[in-house]
């Protein structure tokens, strides 16, 4: 109960956050392509498949910095729920970062 509260809490203050973040940066669009690296250029589609790319990144090395998933504005249809482990979370100097902001590099 306690992890999913800090979960929470991360996504919440990357939401209303308006300072640059360093880090690993996923791309999504809403035209992006779930095959795609996740780069500016080649953009993920879904919520699902920039969280697994984020456990991944996470898993390939250690994790010093924010990994955010930058998502374009646009509309994006799930056929299932987004679920965020404790996995997913992160440290406090590298947590998961959701940011709804306009595509920046």
């Amino acid at each position: 109960m306690k992890s999913q509260l800090v979960i929470c809490l991360v996504i919440a203050i990357a939401f209303i956050s308006n300072g640059q973040v360093s880090g690993q940066k996923i791309f999504l669009s809403p035209t992006g392509n779930d095959n795609n690296p996740g780069t500016y250029d080649k953009p993920l589609a879904t919520l699902i498949a920039a969280r697994n790319k984020a456990r991944e990144y996470r898993k390939k090395s250690p994790v010093n910095q924010p990994v955010e998933i930058v998502a374009q504005a646009g509309e994006y249809s799930m056929l299932q729920p987004l679920e965020l482990t404790i996995e997913d979370s992160g440290t406090p100097a590298a947590p998961l970062i959701f940011s709804p902001a306009a595509f920046r590099k």
